[in-house]
């Protein structure tokens, strides 16, 4: 299910307001502070956090800093293959090696210390302060390593966003929220908006929409 929420605020009562207080899934944030306040399980975005070292890497000249730096990027990509390879590993076998590899990446950030690089530290800062959400995917079977999935999912309503100058008026805004939500839903359940559209057109007062998974069609 995809639910788009367009507001004024970009803080975490939006969240809070979409997914409740009973929420006891997994968040996969993209490091916004605004997430920090939010008491449910979070797992940090790899793919970011990648993303954000290797321009590290492009920027400096210190060869020693650049290694370092790689590095990290080992440690990452082993975690998600390990991830990757969850099924063919014993339960007890699997949870330590997620150890080893938490182990290796506090190790990282404790010679961090060694380095005069401002870029550097702040960096360890970010993730120390998030230490132990960038391996969740470790410790909870089926969470994804990155957010990925929800950058897709936003991008055809900021494309319509940007084509169409925006929203002239927060009804507009609100009733093209409800309709994307709708829309990919629907495509990610393997069934027709259209038919959903004509159903509740034809009912006098629709109630809650029903969106239950199908089976795949194959």
């Amino acid at each position: 299910m995809t639910i788009y929420a367009i507001r004024y605020s970009r803080g975490g009562d939006v969240p809070t307001e979409i997914l409740g207080d009973a929420f006891d899934g997994v968040l996969i944030v993209d490091g916004l502070n605004s997430y920090d306040v939010l008491e449910y399980t979070k797992g940090q975005c790899n793919a970011h956090l990648l993303r954000r070292v290797k321009e590290m890497i492009a920027k400096t000249t210190d060869a020693e800093l650049a290694a370092h730096l790689a590095a990290l990027i080992k440690i990452i990509k082993d975690a998600i293959s390990l991830a990757e390879r969850r099924a063919d590993y014993s339960e007890a076998y699997f949870a330590q090696k997620a150890r080893d590899c938490q182990t290796m990446l506090e190790g990282w950030l404790a010679f961090c210390e060694s380095y005069e690089d401002d870029e550097l530290r702040k960096l360890a800062k970010h993730m120390n302060k998030h230490l132990h959400e960038w391996f969740t995917f470790l410790r909870i079977a089926g969470v994804p390593p990155t957010n990925n999935h929800a950058e897709r999912q936003l991008r055809p309503s900021v494309v319509v966003r940007k084509t169409n100058g925006c929203h002239k008026t927060l009804a507009g805004a609100l009733k093209h929220a409800v309709l994307m939500s709708l829309i990919v839903t629907c495509e990610q359940q393997n069934r027709r908006f259209l038919d959903l559209a004509l159903s509740l057109w034809r009912e006098r007062n629709p109630g809650a929409i029903p969106l239950e998974t199908l089976p795949d069609v194959g």
